[in-house]
């Protein structure tokens, strides 16, 4: 079973910054806790408003639906820092994305990994059109930096 290592943990909550009230994201997405955009299945709404244990319990239970799904699509080994990088990847683009993912592709047939497989996925939706963020090109860049490093 895979885990989630500290500096993982602290990698991702640093990213998604906790906010205990739904607010409207980048891509304008109802967004609460640690970057959650459901709670049960449910998407947030404006208006809702959770405590610190609750966030938690959010982001844990998230984590680990992404940890066991790495762990069902990757057929490789991995390491510490790739499954914490590819676990922050995940977070932010979604499970559907990985899996239809040149960078899955590349994992699997174990070929190197550049930085563009991570960097390319660096836009958010705006007004209906996909817009090149700076601040996922700079998480991207450091997930591909964690997921190279020895």
């Amino acid at each position: 079973m895979l885990s989630l290592s500290d500096r993982g943990r602290n990698y991702i909550k640093g990213k998604e910054e906790l906010r205990l009230q739904s607010y409207l994201d980048i891509g304008k997405i109802w967004t609460i806790g640690w970057g959650n955009t459901t709670i049960n299945g449910a998407p947030v709404t404006e208006g809702m408003i959770i405590n610190l244990p609750v966030a938690e319990a959010l982001f844990n239970g998230k984590m680990q639906e992404f940890l066991d799904f790495i762990e069902k699509c990757v057929r490789v080994p991995l390491n510490q820092n790739q499954i914490d990088a590819l676990a922050s990847f995940i977070y932010n683009i979604g499970k559907s994305g990985f899996l239809n993912s040149s960078l899955l592709t590349a994992i699997n047939a174990k070929m190197i990994i550049n930085e563009d497989l991570f960097t390319r996925w660096n836009k958010v939706r705006v007004n209906g059109a996909l817009v090149p963020s700076n601040g996922l090109t700079t998480r991207r860049k450091e997930e591909y930096n964690l997921f190279v490093e020895k």
